[in-house]
């Protein structure tokens, strides 16, 4: 996938779900889903798990006064077999644009080159905006 298409891709992510409609994000993945936090692993299994751990950490995101929510790619992977990794970083920041949490995900993204069709098929957070809430998404599950 090409980079602009990335970019767009992570900035209408961004956009929906901050909006909430959770159902359009949940389209973006694969599952089932694995999610690395630092060395732990949590395997999401369906669609209603993602939706559900989505929920929780949106309402993380809300509680905390975030309202802005920007992606920076920092590495991309040439494509192999359709599938990329993309090294990101997520900046959430509230009404003043001021950032107070940062995430550094790494993203595996299988999908098409205008990036319409792209799904994520793993997530890896080595960098953790919010790890107090991390034993939640098992909750979720």
């Amino acid at each position: 996938m090409r980079f602009q298409a990335l970019a767009t891709f992570f900035d209408r992510h961004a956009d929906t779900f901050l909006k909430g409609d959770l159902d359009v994000v949940a389209a973006q993945f694969i599952t089932p889903i694995p999610v690395y936090a630092g060395e732990d692993l949590l395997v999401l299994p369906d669609a209603a798990a993602l939706r559900r751990a989505l929920a929780t950490f949106r309402w993380a995101l809300v509680a905390d006064g975030i309202t802005q929510m920007t992606s920076q790619i920092d590495a991309v992977e040439l494509p192999h077999d359709g599938v990329q990794q993309i090294w990101l970083s997520w900046h959430y920041a509230g009404d003043t644009g001021l950032v107070r949490r940062k995430d550094r995900v790494t993203y595996v993204v299988r999908g098409a080159a205008d990036g319409d069709a792209a799904r994520i098929e793993m997530i890896h957070f080595t960098q953790l905006a919010y790890p107090e809430i991390v034993h939640r998404f098992a909750l979720a599950k």
